[in-house]
């Protein structure tokens, strides 16, 4: 996905295309040759885009950033339709302008609304040059230091707004007045037997891949060893309308292709069975390198998650299939369920939401614990809700457009990506399921099941844990000089940095409870596994993850305080 700037003036004085250029043209990451930057001149409105891929759709009256699923007449029209598929899509005739996200928000979109601007943008940054001025929302913090996410709705910046999912706003540009109109998340289980969901639901996943074309000359399908990517592998045809072969690609540590088990081994043994051609891409950082790849890392994400094992290769996975005309990769990212969680703590773990006063450790650091940051209470257990139901809406609400999003964002300034698995049409059908078949997302599971594949399913990542990165020595020198900087100060108090950098080389609890958690893993069976942990669970956040963190915060700032400085 190209990278989108929108600026629209009440007047059109002083509104130079140069300037929307300029700051387009900074967006495109140091490893690639982009491609020229557009520049659309419309009424009191400018549209800039970087590095325009040859997949963009756009039209006279509007521009999806993304991909459509099926056809759509009047995507690009005033009060049109709001569409099935993966994407942004910006519309607009003489009076007025509208902003789309589709049905869970895969893609963010910032805006910035006052007197005179209306601005919006895939970036941040983006908006922050345009305005020349950066003001730092402080109510990011406990959640970047959590969650590595910069939290529910919230920016960098304390002026942005995150378009929400499955909105569109529109600005009329004549009473310089903006309205959003939200369709909102409600699960309402159907009346049908199991066996007439489980056929109901592979017949949509058979409709949606149908439905969406793809040039496998310019399309990868991204294979990994679990069930997502290989549901879609199961429904995709082998070739295209004009003959090109399907392809995939798996990335991850060198040597982990060669380790049973693990997601870059299964894959290739994926691709063997079916006959299709693959390609294994190596992320291992050389030493020296960490501190060029993280920053490129923010460059390319803006800090919006802390992710960065499988960027540890610097993007060279992305720059090489950019530079190879690749246009997009296939995901299998999904909805069709979720674990059962042992505790309220762990749901909201793995989801991103959780704050200080979830930690036992935190708690003793009187810093965090001034932050008067709730969970909103959107995302709080409904009344009639089962804890099936919350933790499936959890999902759709806060996983997909925060936490999954931000992963997208890393990626879209080199090539689109489609997610077919979250298209409106099954996603709706998902919501009308019964608890139990979306549980440990059995339903999805057993139409995988029926696909015959006779490779085993992966048990391990291919990508390095993030705890292993932060321990590396090289990346603790980082540390330290970072949170012992002037800088870091002016962030955060120096009792907590002095007191994180006591701890950041000490080994903590976590370490301790991990290892216990894998001596448990392979031997005890599930059941007893979650009474056990639930019995013994102390929950404590990692010191040098938090440490990590700390860091991300002060290089983002960093970051976006400069970019106000550059002459555009």
């Amino acid at each position: 996905m190209s990278k989108l700037l929108i600026v629209c003036k009440r007047d059109d004085k002083d509104f130079k295309s140069e300037k929307i250029k300029e700051i387009c043209d900074s967006l495109n990451p140091d490893n690639i040759n982009p491609n020229l930057t557009e520049v659309l001149n419309l009424k009191q409105t400018k549209l800039g885009i970087s590095n325009p891929l040859s997949n963009l759709k756009l039209s006279e009256n509007g521009i999806v950033l993304g991909k459509l699923f099926g056809e759509e007449k009047n995507w690009d029209q005033i009060n049109g339709s709001h569409p099935d598929g993966n994407y942004v899509i910006v519309r607009w005739n003489h009076s007025n302008l509208e902003l789309l996200s589709d049905i869970l928000g895969t893609r963010a979109l910032w805006y910035y609304f006052d007197e005179q601007h209306f601005i919006a943008s895939t970036s941040q940054k983006a908006i922050v040059q345009y305005l020349g001025d950066f003001q730092f929302n402080e109510s990011v913090i406990p959640w970047v230091l959590c969650n590595g996410l910069l939290g529910p709705g919230h920016s960098w910046d304390k002026r942005f707004k995150l378009l929400d999912l499955n909105a569109i706003l529109n600005l009329d540009k004549e009473l310089w007045k903006i309205t959003i109109h939200k369709e909102d998340i409600h699960f309402k289980p159907n009346q049908l037997s199991d066996s007439e969901n489980i056929n109901q639901l592979e017949k949509k996943l058979k409709e949606t891949l149908k439905d969406i074309e793809f040039d496998y000359k310019e399309w990868y399908l991204t294979l990994s060893g679990g069930y997502d990517s290989r549901g879609i592998l199961g429904y995709l045809n082998r070739y295209d309308s004009r003959g090109n072969q399907l392809k995939s690609i798996t990335w991850g540590l060198k040597d982990r292709v060669k380790e049973k088990g693990n997601d870059a081994y299964v894959a290739n043994k994926l691709a063997q069975q079916e006959e299709i051609s693959h390609t294994y891409f190596a992320t291992d950082s050389t030493l020296g390198d960490f501190e060029k790849n993280f920053e490129r890392f923010l460059e390319n994400g803006e800090g919006r998650i802390d992710h960065l094992g499988g960027y540890m290769d610097g993007f060279n996975i992305w720059s090489t299939l950019f530079e190879n005309k690749i246009s997009g990769v296939i995901r299998g990212d999904e909805v069709f369920g979720s674990y059962n969680f042992i505790s309220d703590y762990h749901l909201k773990k793995f989801m991103g939401l959780t704050l200080p006063s979830d930690y036992t450790n935190l708690k003793e650091l009187s810093y965090l614990n001034d932050f008067s940051e709730k969970l909103p209470k959107e995302y709080e257990k409904l009344p009639y809700e089962s804890e099936a139901v919350w933790r499936d809406r959890l999902y759709q609400s806060y996983l997909v457009p925060i936490f999954l999003s931000a992963l997208t964002d890393l990626k879209s300034s080199y090539v689109e990506q489609v997610n077919p698995l979250l298209s409106k049409r099954l996603i709706y059908f998902i919501r009308e399921m019964p608890d139990h078949l979306r549980t440990e997302k059995k339903a999805f599971k057993k139409i995988v099941k029926s696909l015959n594949f006779q490779v085993p399913f992966a048990k391990k990542p291919a990508i390095d844990s993030i705890q292993n990165i932060f321990r590396e020595k090289e990346v603790l020198v980082l540390l330290n000089k970072e949170l012992s900087s002037n800088f870091a100060k002016t962030i955060f108090p120096d009792s907590f940095l002095n007191e994180m950098l006591l701890k950041i080389n000490k080994k903590n609890k976590t370490d301790s409870k991990k290892s216990f958690l894998t001596l448990i893993k392979n031997f005890v069976p599930k059941k007893i596994k979650k009474i056990i942990l639930k019995e013994t669970f102390n929950s404590t956040l990692d010191y040098n993850l938090l440490a990590f963190r700390i860091f991300l915060i002060c290089r983002m700032v960093k970051l976006l305080q400069k970019s106000t400085k550059d002459e555009y």
